[in-house]
């Protein structure tokens, strides 16, 4: 499973050393999790196999891969079985061992991916041509400082009952030190952690969530062979003092749906344990271990045989803030969102004060427009796409529709440059809360930075360098100047994104404030840095489609 390899966009190949992306891959765009050739307590890293430029959606667009969907075959990460697409809609607990999970399609279609790949990055599909004009409806307008949306969405009306049993909990925010190591090129990654107890004996641990991956995993149990590179005083699980835990077989049904059952020296008599193995920048970086059911409780809501990974090699680097793991809130079939039966989540990103940061789900639908409604604020919405044959299915796609700078749409941006290229499921726009940076279409890109670049040396201020990515000023000059106040316009009525300057524009060093977002080809990803200071909610994500909303 390839923890990064989805849709990072192409970065422009003039980056400073500091921005250079790694090897392979990013968080984003993660893919089903490898049936792990070596036993977990085996040190040896795993080899570098066809399946990075299928790994996670953490990664922003620009990965050096192909968007082409793979072939049956082609990577150690099997396609998807022939089942249903619908999700399962009960939030019984499955029980260990032998029960089935519906997947969502027939294969699993891979996510967008970028040339370029920045810090945290799988190497994804190279896509050097601007999009094609497949869609114009859903691109630019050619002209005027006004953007008339389609207005295809109407907003959810308030339900007439009670919202009941929302689980709202607080969460540690780290996301400027996250950007600031992430500009830097250090493979620091995610906006929340969150506090969570694991099975019946108390386990506390705290966990990174990640909208873009499915799996759930966290470092498992004492183990002196163990390859580890989490930092000292990690939460580990410790699955010997708790009666409820219980290991996955490598025969059963759920190990086949997860890892497509290839397992070697798999003993079904035996009761050998279902293996893993999830890959991290193209392989450079993996977390191998055994699937597990265990009681998971947030808040004070419990929930029995959630299905996890249990991790005993962890050479993944960048887990801060103490986090043990990652915790999976993407559509796929063994994220917390389907195994908890959840209908909408929440939550709200920091800038500076972790206090105000909080994270919020539920099951019952009446929540969606009752939990977390801010008195004087005007909540905006704009619908969750339904993704494309060749998209990955499980992430969230929205549809960009213009960038505005002081007010003014850009209308240079040529229309279509967000659409989704049909043919091979690249371009279009999802969300991370792992990728820290925000990655735009080149052709977008390059017409926000100019504005940029113009509206600021109007005041007397240049560059550190005209041409260079990232965009970075001198601190001495940046305090002086008046930021240009950018937007999101996303499809729907009134669904503009006001951005704070520090949304992005972020102090790198002691000497240069640099531009946080990126350019790409292949996709966009609108990172959790950008998202910050704003409540954004998730609604009705059983289906394929639902609504985002921010205030």
């Amino acid at each position: 499973m390839n923890h990064y390899a989805s849709s990072t966009p192409n970065t422009a190949s003039n980056r400073p050393n500091f921005n250079k992306p790694p090897k392979s891959t990013d968080h984003d765009a993660r893919s089903r999790p490898n049936a792990a050739p070596n036993h977990p307590n085996s040190n040896k890293p795993p080899k570098s196999t066809n399946h990075d430029a299928t790994s996670r959606p953490n990664t922003p667009p620009n990965r050096p891969n192909s968007n082409k969907p793979p072939k049956s075959g082609d990577h150690d990460i099997p396609l998807r079985p022939n089942t249903p697409p619908n999700r399962p809609n009960s939030n019984k607990p499955p029980k260990s061992g032998d029960h089935d999970i519906p997947s969502k399609h027939d294969a699993t279609p891979p996510t967008p991916s970028p040339n370029n790949p920045a810090p945290n990055s799988n190497p994804a599909p190279n896509h050097s041509n601007p999009p094609p004009n497949s869609n114009p409806s859903a691109g630019m307008p050619p002209s005027g400082d006004n953007l008339a949306p389609p207005n295809r969405y109407a907003p959810p009306t308030p339900s007439p009952y009670v919202c009941t049993n929302p689980i709202v909990q607080s969460a540690h925010t780290i996301i400027r030190k996250s950007a600031t190591h992430y500009m830097k090129g250090s493979p620091q990654q995610g906006a929340l952690v969150l506090q969570i107890t694991v099975g019946s004996g108390g386990g506390i641990l705290r966990g990174l969530l990640d909208i873009t991956s499915e799996l759930v995993w966290v470092q498992c149990g004492h183990c002196r062979t163990c390859l580890r590179l989490t930092p000292r005083g990690t939460h580990t699980f410790l699955p010997d003092v708790s009666p409820s835990f219980a290991r996955v077989g490598c025969g059963s049904k759920l190990c086949e749906r997860l890892v497509n059952g290839h397992q070697p020296n798999c003993d079904a008599r035996a009761k050998s344990a279902c293996m893993y193995q999830e890959l991290f920048f193209g392989g450079d970086q993996y977390t191998s271990g055994f699937l597990a059911t265990e009681s998971f409780t947030f808040g004070a809501t419990t929930t029995a045989g959630v299905v996890f990974g249990c991790s005993a090699n962890i050479t993944v680097l960048g887990l801060a803030a103490g986090a043990s793991g990652f915790l999976g809130f993407n559509r796929g079939p063994f994220s917390l969102t389907s195994q908890l039966n959840i209908s909408g989540f929440s939550y709200f990103i920091s800038h500076k004060d972790s206090s105000k940061s909080f994270f919020s789900f539920w099951a019952d639908p009446a929540c969606a427009v009752s939990v977390h409604q801010q008195p004087g604020k005007h909540t905006r919405y704009t619908p969750l796409l339904q993704p494309t044959a060749n998209q990955n299915p499980y992430l969230y796609y929205v549809n960009l529709i213009g960038v505005k700078v002081d007010g003014q749409l850009l209308t240079a941006i040529p229309a279509g440059t967000f659409d989704v290229r049909v043919k091979d499921g690249s371009g279009g726009v999802y969300l991370s809360t792992t990728v820290p940076v925000t990655y735009l279409e080149e052709a977008a890109y390059n017409v926000l930075r100019q504005e940029l670049v113009t509206r600021i040396q109007s005041q007397g201020v240049a560059p550190v360098s005209v041409d260079d990515d990232p965009l970075c000023y001198m601190t001495r000059s940046y305090k002086n100047i008046k930021v240009p106040r950018l937007a999101l316009v996303f499809d729907g009525a009134d669904a503009t994104m006001n951005l704070y300057t520090n949304n992005y524009f972020l102090p790198v060093d002691g000497r240069q404030t640099c531009f946080t977002i990126l350019p790409s080809n292949g996709g966009s990803v609108l990172g959790s840095l950008l998202q910050a200071g704003r409540t954004i909610t998730y609604n009705d994500i059983n289906g394929d489609g639902g609504s985002l909303s921010f205030d």
